[in-house]
């Protein structure tokens, strides 16, 4: 396919009218445009971008009158932010009026909407005469366009024509915000700056939620804007120099590129964050296109107004670290696994290790189990008399688990958050907590009951009788091998579960990084 681009807007509007999709400016991005009405051209987003089905698409209209059309401006907090920011670069979530195709809606009840303050693409709307969905006009992953130039590097012979509306103003996507929820959320950091939200709807809640099974909007789920080589992102300029290599190309500061040489993209000075936010996606995909260049090494902004979408899309760009959830039942040798991976250069995370941690620093948690079991002391939890109501009860355990795995859990996204080396997350609920979500593979630990019997008693200077008890409360082997990407197993020979486990992680790192 022969793909043009023009500034004609009658020639993109042609084509959309007929059905194609095309690529078109906005003030935060281009978007690959289709009409709403048309299940095939819709389609074709997702078979032109490589875009998985599950991910909703934002649907663009020319007023909030056609936005009435696509969805229910239900609420007096979508109706003020509406009023206070369209047009612009804020896309609300909303209750879909009935006629919205699933493929729009990725099946779910809500719609992404949004009125751009572009006047090309308000022209464009007007003459295609239906709203427009339009995610951006890249392929799935990579760094979204802001020119014409990067639209046609991507889909270049994908799509028939490149509305080329000149550099876009804001330069990062605009913001999402779910109107759905009570109080409304921040869904995606972008154009709009929660601060500058906070003036219309003050309690709006901005805490992103940890792990995101069916996403509302784009942007939340899936690996987005990052370049072919891998990003790494650094606070501070002394950091990044002990960090370069040969082969680095960086993206700094206005006032650090002196100090550099090489392959320097220069995207603003510090604390512009307006500016930082026009040229980022253009920096990275510079630095990307150098001969020569094998890692981007980024220097981020402080996370306000504007700042903090641009941190949000360099963490998003950057090459998260492998994460691998280990777990198994009592006494199959987790732990020795994870020993010897940490000396194969991966950080360790143990969830028992950080129950106990919540058990004595999170005040919440403490109240709450107080609440639930009577427990509390002057001294916090009474862990023995806590440990004596849950031991061979399940109900008792559920209900402590009710409160502990989600605290776990949250600690466990956020050290995730900032870890540069592959990680283990070890826990035996692995599944059960929802930890498993959080984790790239996964892999548990067998061993046969003589072996689990002898490892508990050891470890635990406890009895056979107390062993058994303690085994029979954990799940079956084979719940876990049900749900686990590999399987090690211990038979007891520590030298040759060290040998399997090296193994593995060879073979998980092999497929992870092609090396």
């Amino acid at each position: 396919m022969n793909t043009r681009v023009t500034t004609d807007v009658a020639e993109a509007a042609a084509v959309l009218r007929d059905g194609g999709v095309a690529a078109v400016p906005t003030e935060t991005v281009y978007g690959l445009a289709a009409r709403i009405d048309d299940e095939q051209a819709l389609r074709s987003i997702f078979a032109v971008k490589g875009r998985p089905v599950d991910n909703p698409l934002i649907v663009h209209v020319a007023s909030t009158e056609q936005a009435r059309q696509v969805a229910v401006l239900h609420n007096d907090a979508a109706r003020r932010l509406a009023d206070a920011f369209w047009p612009g670069p804020l896309t609300l979530v909303l209750p879909k009026q009935p006629h919205i195709s699933d493929i729009v809606s990725a099946k779910l009840p809500t719609v992404a909407v949004r009125y751009p303050a572009h006047a090309v693409m308000l022209d464009l709307l007007c003459r295609v005469g239906v709203p427009i969905a339009a995610p951006s006009a890249n392929v799935s992953g990579r760094p979204s366009p802001t020119t014409a130039q990067h639209c046609y590097d991507d889909l270049a012979g994908r799509i028939a024509c490149i509305l080329d509306g000149g550099r876009c103003d804001v330069g990062v996507e605009s913001t999402i915000v779910d109107c759905t929820s009570n109080p409304p959320r921040l869904l995606r950091s972008g154009g709009l700056s929660l601060e500058q939200l906070r003036t219309i709807v003050p309690d709006l809640a901005a805490d992103e939620p940890i792990v995101v099974q069916a996403p509302k909007a784009p942007g939340m789920k899936y690996r987005h804007y990052a370049p072919r080589v891998p990003l790494l992102l650094f606070d501070s300029l002394a950091a990044l120099q002990a960090e370069r290599r040969d082969g680095d190309g960086v993206l700094c500061f206005d006032s650090e590129a002196a100090l550099l040489d090489g392959a320097v993209y220069a995207y603003g000075d510090e604390n512009d964050a307006d500016t930082l936010a026009r040229k980022l996606f253009d920096g990275l995909r510079w630095l990307d296109s150098q001969d020569g260049v094998t890692r981007i090494l980024a220097r981020m902004p402080q996370p306000t107004g504007r700042g903090a979408a641009v941190v949000n899309r360099l963490k998003k760009a950057a090459d998260k670290p492998l994460v691998i959830g280990l777990t198994g039942p009592i006494g199959s040798g987790k732990t020795r696994v994870a020993e010897r991976w940490e000396q194969l250069d991966t950080n360790s995370i143990n969830c028992d290790r950080i129950y106990h941690e919540l058990l004595s620093g999170d005040i919440d948690l403490q109240q709450n189990i107080a609440a639930r079991f009577g427990v509390g002391g002057a001294d916090g939890i009474d862990r023995k008399a806590l440990g004596r109501l849950v031991f061979g009860d399940a109900v008792a355990l559920a209900d402590l688990e009710a409160l502990t795995h989600p605290a776990v859990l949250r600690e466990v996204a956020r050290r995730l958050e900032v870890a540069v080396r592959d990680t283990v997350v070890e826990a035996i609920a692995l599944f059960e907590s929802g930890a498993d979500a959080l984790c790239d593979v996964t892999v548990v630990v067998t061993a046969d009951e003589p072996v689990r019997l002898k490892r508990v008693m050891a470890r635990d200077g406890c009895d056979e009788a107390t062993a058994l008890v303690k085994m029979q409360m954990q799940k079956k082997s084979a719940y876990y091998e049900q749900r686990a990407d590999y399987k090690l197993v211990n038979n007891g020979d520590e030298a040759a579960l060290n040998r399997q486990a090296t193994e593995l992680l060879e073979t998980i790192r092999r497929n992870r990084y092609g090396r």
